[in-house]
Order: C-alpha cells, then structure tokens, then sequence
C-alpha cells in the first residue's frame, strides 16, 4: 500500500540524490496520491448514489 510506495520513493532518493530524480520522485508520488483520492472520491460518489 502506501508504506511499500513510501519505501520506493526513499529508495528510489537514496540512489540518486541529483535534483532531477527527486523532481521525478515527487512527480510520481503526486500522481499516485492524485489517482488514490479520484478513485475514491468516485467510489464514495457511485456509492452515495446507488
């Protein structure tokens, strides 16, 4: 779940401390976090309604 992604990111900066690949990091992580809170935002919504 989220701590296995927490995990990655810290490894995946641990490797590679140049700025480039934590930006990539960080970009990676907003996307999951944004996708995570869209599904269940949806899942909550399609629940409510139904």
């Amino acid at each position: 779940g989220l701590a296995a992604v927490w995990a990655f990111i810290g490894i995946m900066i641990r490797r590679q401390d140049d700025y480039r690949s934590i930006f990539l990091t960080a970009a990676v992580a907003a996307v999951v976090v944004a996708a995570v809170l869209t599904i269940s935002f949806f899942r909550r919504r399609l629940a409510g309604e139904v």
